[in-house]
């Protein structure tokens, strides 16, 4: 699905919420696995995942605490498209 709207709130340890309104560029749905995509376009993008900037995987953490609710039997994997490559860069550490 492309340009999936997603809104609601994340709870973080520390007792602070925020709120979430986003669109996610790309959403994959499988049998057992969900895909969080979002395009980048950094020039030029990092090619170490221990590079990419904090803002883009708190945007990511973010959309998987929200997808993890309404797909909770899923793994919910996310990555970056970087559009100057193009290549795909997995967020595992989420």
């Amino acid at each position: 699905m492309a340009e999936v709207p997603v809104t609601g709130t994340v709870k973080h340890d520390d007792g602070r919420v925020d709120i979430i309104s986003g669109i996610i560029d790309r959403l994959l749905v499988t049998d057992d696995t969900v895909w969080v995509v979002d395009f980048k376009s950094n020039r030029p993008p990092p090619t170490d995942p221990n590079k990419v900037p904090v803002e883009y995987c708190n945007q990511l953490k973010s959309y998987k605490i929200l997808v993890q609710g309404i797909y909770p039997n899923h793994d919910i994997r996310c990555a970056l498209l970087w559009t100057d490559g193009p290549f795909m860069s997995e967020l595992k550490n989420l």
